[in-house]
Order: C-alpha cells, then sequence, then structure tokens
C-alpha cells in the first residue's frame, strides 16, 4: 500500500472568487486509493520522480467499465518561494479551485504534480519550472528536485496508472489531456510539443499570445525550444513525431483585454528566445492587449499547414481570467475532444 495523506474536496467549482486557505482541510493518513478526495502522493526516487503529486479520482471510475482518462493540470504557484511546504499549499489551493464538475459525470482523474520555483537554490527565479522553460530542461543549475521536470510528469503518470490499475482495478487510456492557463499554459503546450505520443487534447488559456511551434525553422531563423523544434533532438534525444502532434485536437483561449506578457520578463525567457518571438509575432508594448499577436501567429500556422485541429477562442470585455463563457468551452470541447470535429 502506498502512503498518502487525504484532503477532503471542499468544492468541485473551477474557479472560485476565492479560495480557502489549505490549512482549513482536514488531513488524515490513508493507506491505498481513496476515491472522491484529493491524495498526495508522495515523491517516489526509484519511481523516477522526487517531486510529489496530487491526484483526484471520482467515485464513478468504481463501476467504469470503460478505460479511464487523467486531466493533468500542472502546478502554478504564481510566484517563487524556497519552501516546498509553500508550493504544496498552494497546488492544494490550485486543485480544489481547478476541479471540473464535469470530471466527476465523465470520469476523468486529475493529477497535478507538486513542482517547487525556487527564489534563490536551483538557479532560483531564473529557473521558471512551472512554465517549462529553457532553463528548465537546459540549465546545469535545474538539479535536485527540479531536475528534468517533464520526464518527472511522465514518470508520475506511469505511477498513477500502476497504482490505480493494481489497488482500484482502474485501466486508463494511455494519452491524456494537458490543460494549463499562464504559466501552466506554457508548461501543458511545451510538454505537448515535447512528447506528442503522450497527449490526447490541449486545453490552454491567459498565453500571452505565443505558442510552441511545431517547426525547426522559418525565414532562416532557427527556432530553439521553447519557441520552436530546432534543439528537439538534443532535448529528447528522438526525432519529432509530426504527425502525431498534428492530430492533436488543440484548444487556446484569452481574454481580448489581456495584457499580461511574459516576454520581456528574464524569469522566463533568454534574449535568444525573446528576439525570436519578436521576429514572429511582434512586441507588445506596456498594457497593450497580448492578443494582438493571435493575427500573426494564426498566419504562421496557416502558412505552414499547421491550423487542423487547432482552435482559437478570444473573448471580449475579458482580461487575464478565466470567465463563465470560458469555461463552458473548455468542458465542451474537453468532452468531445476524442471526436473528429468540436462545433463551436
Amino acid at each position: 500500500m502506498i502512503k498518502v495523506y487525504l484532503f477532503t474536496i471542499l468544492t468541485y467549482l473551477f474557479l472560485m472568487n476565492s479560495c480557502e486557505n489549505s490549512s482549513d482541510l482536514a488531513l488524515y493518513k490513508k493507506s491505498g486509493v481513496v476515491f472522491d478526495r484529493i491524495m498526495l502522493i508522495e515523491a517516489d526516487e526509484e519511481g523516477g520522480f522526487l517531486c510529489p503529486y496530487l491526484l483526484y479520482i471520482p467515485d464513478k471510475l468504481k463501476t467504469m467499465a470503460a478505460p479511464a482518462k487523467i486531466l493533468v493540470i500542472p502546478n502554478n504557484s504564481g510566484k517563487t518561494n524556497d519552501s516546498d511546504d509553500w508550493h504544496l499549499t498552494r497546488a492544494i489551493e490550485d486543485m480544489k479551485r481547478y476541479s471540473l464538475p464535469a470530471d466527476q459525470e465523465n470520469q476523468r482523474v486529475i493529477l497535478m504534480p507538486v513542482f517547487p520555483r525556487y527564489s534563490s537554490i536551483n538557479g532560483g527565479y531564473k529557473i521558471y519550472t512551472h512554465a517549462l522553460d529553457r532553463d528548465s530542461l537546459v540549465s546545469p543549475l535545474a538539479k535536485g528536485k527540479i531536475e528534468r521536470i517533464d520526464v518527472q510528469l511522465i514518470n508520475m503518470l506511469n505511477h498513477a496508472r500502476n497504482l490505480l490499475a493494481a489497488e482500484a482495478g482502474i485501466s486508463f487510456d494511455f494519452r491524456v489531456i494537458m490543460f494549463g492557463f499562464s504559466a501552466s499554459a506554457h508548461f501543458a503546450d511545451r510538454f505537448t510539443l515535447l512528447y506528442p505520443r503522450q497527449v490526447q487534447a490541449l486545453v490552454i488559456g491567459g498565453f500571452n499570445g505565443h505558442i510552441a511551434l511545431p517547426l525547426a525553422q522559418y525565414n532562416g531563423m532557427d527556432l530553439i525550444y521553447p519557441v520552436g523544434i530546432y534543439d528537439y533532438a538534443e532535448l529528447t534525444e528522438s526525432a519529432f513525431d509530426y504527425q502525431s502532434y498534428k492530430a492533436i485536437p488543440k484548444l487556446f483561449f484569452m481574454g481580448a483585454h489581456d495584457t499580461n506578457d511574459d516576454v520581456s520578463f528574464s524569469d522566463g525567457y533568454d534574449e535568444p528566445e525573446r528576439k525570436l518571438i519578436y521576429a514572429l509575432l511582434g512586441e507588445v508594448r506596456k498594457n497593450d492587449f497580448v492578443s494582438q499577436r493571435i493575427a500573426p501567429l494564426k498566419a504562421i500556422l496557416e502558412e505552414q499547414g499547421l491550423m487542423e485541429n487547432r482552435i482559437f477562442k478570444i473573448y471580449e470585455n475579458t482580461g487575464h481570467e478565466i470567465s463563465s463563457a470560458m469555461i463552458k468551452d473548455i468542458e465542451k470541447f474537453m468532452n468531445e475532444a476524442h471526436m473528429d470535429e468540436v462545433d463551436y
């Protein structure tokens, strides 16, 4: 039996205006799989993950015959902190905030890794783990708990599948649904680029108007990760599976009045990556809407024949947030992502 910590879910709302502090949750030690609760699965060095992860398993999976689906939501603490417990607390709050009502009805397991984003250790703020930035993959300072967190997440997924198969008799689709907003949108997007065979569908929002492109070069520019796949083989020791990536249904949503632009900050991008994004999509001035990057982005995708299975939704009178209209479209897309076409 694996040791877990059990948290009672106080709400199934996808988005709350306010969030209870995790200290309000009753903490119980349990052994084995528990349904309709958020479980904390401890780090397992032998299992290949040095950070813990959170797991939510709907009760309806007890009687489900078909393989279940896993919804992966990367954690995003919003700030740096050298305390692992602080990041765990924030991840628990995120898990409460992002627990979809549809996951109970549609029998989806939710998995959230708990990766720290440090302030002063292991490279500090420059290693933007929650966005799966370039430094998190190539910096020699990204060691210990934050070493190759992309691989750690794959090992967490394998661990969760084996755990639920052994202790609850639940089987899973190999591919997962990736969801993220803001920094975690970039994590989800970039993980999908790195491991397209692992992903069934991608849903991201608040992504600052730029995404990872499945292109090695464009107009004479070498598109290094996370802008493109120029150094993909070096990072993954494999060839890019273009067809698998292209076949993934993808929903990109953002507010038309979103002014949150991460490209200009040094924590998420170094100058070579920044110059590439500016050359491809343009520089956004302070307080301008990052949605202005969508038009040149779509133009590149259309030129390269990459708009298939991509949906872009821009919401008027909306900023860097998840609105009720977005929630409706997200749930519809997730429910129908396995279909050939989603009618919007």
